[in-house]
Order: C-alpha cells, then sequence, then structure tokens
C-alpha cells in the first residue's frame, strides 16, 4: 500500500479534481450522435492560425464595441482558455516545485491531448469531430499556466525553491537564492 504524505495527498487529490474539471470542460456536453455533423474535409474542423482568436476579438471590439455579445462571446474564449490552465500552473508552482519550462511543456501537452480528443471525436467515440480544435487553445492555455505558475512563485513562501534543472534527479529542493556548494579553486594550496 502506497503512504502519501499529508501535503503530497493534497497535491495528489488536487491534481485528480484539476484534472477531471479540465476533461469535463473541454469534452462535455456530448452530443447524441444524431446531433453530430461530420463536414469533409476534417482538416476543417483544425483551426491553425496562430491568433486568430485575440484578432477575432479585437475585431469585434472595434466593429462592435465592448460591450456587444460578440466582443464578450471572443474576448471571453481567450480569458476562458487562460483562466482554465491557470491552476495548472499553480498546481507546479506551489505542490509540485518546479519551473516554468516543466508549467510550458506540461501545459502543451495536456492542450494537445485535449485538442486530439476534440479533433478525433473522442478518439473515434464519434465519427467525426464535434468540437473545433484550436491552435490558439493551445497557445491560451499555455499562457493560463505560465501566468499561474508566477502568481504561484509570488505566493510560494518565501526561501522555498524550484528544482533547478529537468534533468536534475535529486528530489531535494534547492532555495532560489542559493549559489549552491561551494567550489574548491583549481589553484588552492594543499
Amino acid at each position: 500500500m502506497v503512504h502519501l504524505r499529508p501535503g503530497r495527498s493534497v497535491l495528489v487529490a488536487a491534481s485528480l479534481v484539476y484534472a477531471t474539471v479540465l476533461v469535463a470542460a473541454t469534452t462535455l456536453p456530448l452530443p447524441s450522435s444524431d446531433e453530430v455533423a461530420c463536414q469533409s474535409p476534417a482538416s476543417s474542423q483544425w483551426l491553425m492560425v496562430p491568433g486568430d482568436m485575440l484578432g477575432d476579438a479585437a475585431r469585434a471590439l472595434v466593429q462592435t464595441g465592448l460591450l456587444s455579445p460578440t466582443t464578450r462571446y471572443e474576448l471571453g474564449l481567450a480569458v476562458g482558455n487562460i483562466l482554465l490552465f491557470a491552476p495548472l500552473g499553480l498546481l507546479v508552482a506551489i505542490g509540485a516545485r518546479r519551473g516554468p519550462v516543466v508549467t510550458a511543456v506540461l501545459a502543451l501537452g495536456a492542450s494537445m491531448v485535449l485538442e486530439t480528443l476534440q479533433l478525433t471525436g473522442l478518439l473515434g467515440l464519434y465519427p467525426c469531430a464535434y468540437r473545433q480544435a484550436d491552435l490558439d487553445d493551445v497557445l491560451m492555455n499555455t499562457v493560463g499556466a505560465l501566468l499561474g505558475w508566477v502568481i504561484g512563485a509570488v505566493l510560494r513562501a518565501p526561501g522555498d525553491g524550484i528544482e533547478p534543472s529537468l534533468t536534475d534527479s535529486k528530489s531535494a529542493v534547492l532555495p532560489l537564492d542559493d549559489p549552491g556548494p561551494a567550489q574548491p579553486s583549481a589553484h588552492a594550496e594543499p
């Protein structure tokens, strides 16, 4: 039987709850089979123009004003993606005590998995995509996770550190201001 420390148990529980919310928010509600209208070609379901989401929001703002339903919808997409992934950054910074590179890699990976689920109709559960996959979602999700990491790094207790590298196999956490062990000089006298 695996025994986790109380802090680690909270991290694992929070991560599982977050993962459940993340999958639910990006895949639900599931349509009935007769509601799915397959389009041809399948590539029309993958929006690959980076910045298109923010461009749509800016155009809506200029054309219809800040309070219009179109502007609120377009801005809501970007802000929603950012807010959806900010908890991931917080979990990485505070719970796992890892750096922004790990945060970005996790956010990119999770985003790509979610967009793949959307593009493939939940890996073939549906005959085609029932939601559009969007490169901007991946980008905004990553921005959200990194913003969450920054907030987590600021909220972290002073002296708490992050792992110094992706390849460090030590489990110890080094303080941010610790220069590390002193290196003996090559010219030191015996």
